[in-house]
């Protein structure tokens, strides 16, 4: 028997040898779907989060949902932790493993992909990239409203299990919304169906959300909407993002619903002129983008009405933009993540979310912490409906700015906590932010979530570094 200990102090322990493991879930996956060596469990060690890394003893790639969950079964028959992973696109390390544990990834569960335009639905399993959804429902004029940053990438059990937004949450909320049903494996082997409408609805929303912590997602039924034929812009320029944040509230309490209202900051901008020339101006304190969607001519009028109402905000300079010049505007925006090495060779990016009037205070006091802790923080995010991602940037290689980058983050989810918003609005907690669980819930809101896990994992089997730890 050998064990291993986790940077947290838990034990994993393996009961049987290296190379019995192996063939143990070769048996049931196949010899080509269990991986040892050390290049793909370097790879499997990571997620898309800086500064976060594991070193699993298998990574195992199950085609199908009973595949799954007989892996699953198997880890915890022999005490093994499991980390649960879809796309390894998480911000928050909610897919990087514990030492010696089991990396079960659901990529390859990849079927079905099935649209039903009649029932405005599509069933696909849960290793489904997002952008494949679109794709499928685009043929027949459909489309899924959530729709975040890594779409192309990032699959969709991940996306529920983080409950994943995007730009358009404003107008269309986050993937929550959007789930009608839900295909999940436990720790005993089991798989369970569970659909909205029915009496098992609850699990529904209990799974949404739960980073694989309540089970793994084998395959998800989804709403689909009519795409809108017509879309809109106005780009506004703004002396800082205090306005930004302002002149957002202002639109909305007059109003108005974009399908989308986005920001980016200074630091943002110049790191995506850095990498591009997209002709952004870097007097600019910040930007905002501002999209309205339907059908014949009302969301021009929207537009039109939008930059009335905005003339009336101070510190704003507002247009129209179309054709070329609207879409370098939102591919900035959409660039500024894959832009920011260009300022530092490092970020942990931040996933708030805050009542829209107090976003003002918000990207204030953000602005304090980079100052005090000389830091660059890039600030941008889904603001319309209250969403920042403050990317914390620092050099990995250098001991002083790690420290200050950890101080920032916990600064930042301290200052949401204050302003009455939350720790997180698409990305999941994660390990990034599970040590401030006990500021941003009490003491009973805790235990009910210690009896959950409790309930559906006895043993802390699955994506144990996220489970709350208050036995």
């Amino acid at each position: 028997m050998q064990a291993f200990e986790s940077p947290r102090g838990y034990q994993v322990v393996r009961q049987v040898s290296g190379s019995d493991l192996q063939a143990r879930f070769a048996e049931i996956v196949g010899p080509r779907q269990v991986r040892s060596d050390p290049s793909s469990l370097a790879a499997y060690g990571i997620d898309a989060t800086v500064g976060y890394r594991g070193y699993p003893a298998l990574a195992v790639f199950p085609t199908t949902a009973a595949a799954a969950a007989s892996a699953l079964a198997l880890a915890g028959s022999l005490g093994l932790a499991v980390t649960a992973r879809g796309g390894g696109t998480s911000l928050a390390a909610g897919a990087t493993p514990l030492d010696g544990s089991i990396v079960i990834c659901t990529e390859l569960i990849d079927q079905p992909l099935a649209v039903d335009p009649d029932a405005l639905s599509v069933r696909c399993g849960a290793g489904v990239k997002t952008a494949q959804i679109d794709a499928a429902a685009a043929e027949f004029d459909l489309f899924l409203a959530p729709d975040p940053g890594a779409r192309a990438i990032s699959v969709i059990g991940g996306n529920v299990a983080t409950n994943a937004g995007g730009a358009l949450g404003l107008a269309y909320g986050v993937i929550r919304h959007h789930v009608l049903g839900l295909e999940y494996a436990t720790v005993n082997g089991d798989i369970h169906r569970v659909r909205r409408g029915g009496a098992d609805e609850g699990m529904v929303d209990l799974l949404i959300g739960s980073e694989g912590t309540l089970g793994l997602i084998t395959a998800v039924d989804l709403a689909l909407l009519p795409a809108p034929p017509c879309r809109h812009s106005l780009v506004a320029r703004c002396v800082d993002a205090a306005a930004a944040a302002r002149a957002t509230i202002a639109l909305l309490e007059r109003g108005f619903l974009p399908a989308r209202i986005e920001f980016m900051d200074d630091v943002a901008v110049r790191a995506v002129q850095a990498a591009r020339d997209r002709g952004l101006d870097l007097s600019v304190g910040a930007y905002l983008l501002i999209e309205f969607v339907g059908r014949g001519s009302r969301p021009q009028r929207q537009v039109e009405a939008a930059l009335q109402a905005l003339q009336g905000t101070g510190g704003i300079d507002a247009e129209k933009v179309a054709g070329q010049r609207e879409r370098s505007y939102w591919e900035a925006r959409h660039a500024i993540t894959s832009s920011l090495a260009r300022v530092r060779p490092g970020k942990i990016g931040e996933d708030i979310c805050l009542p829209r009037t107090r976003l003002p205070d918000a990207v204030d006091r953000i602005k304090q912490i980079a100052a005090e802790l000389d830091l660059p923080i890039a600030l941008f995010g889904h603001i319309g409906d209250g969403t920042l991602h403050p990317n914390v940037l620092y050099d990995p290689l250098d001991e002083d700015q790690r420290a200050r980058a950890a101080a920032a983050l916990g600064r930042i989810a301290e200052t949401s906590i204050e302003l009455g918003g939350v720790l997180s609005g698409e990305h999941g907690l994660g390990r990034v932010k599970r040590d401030h669980l006990e500021a941003a819930f009490d003491a009973d809101t805790l235990a009910v979530f210690q009896r959950l896990r409790d309930a559906a994992d006895p043993g802390a089997v699955l994506n144990r570094p996220l489970q709350w730890v208050g036995r």
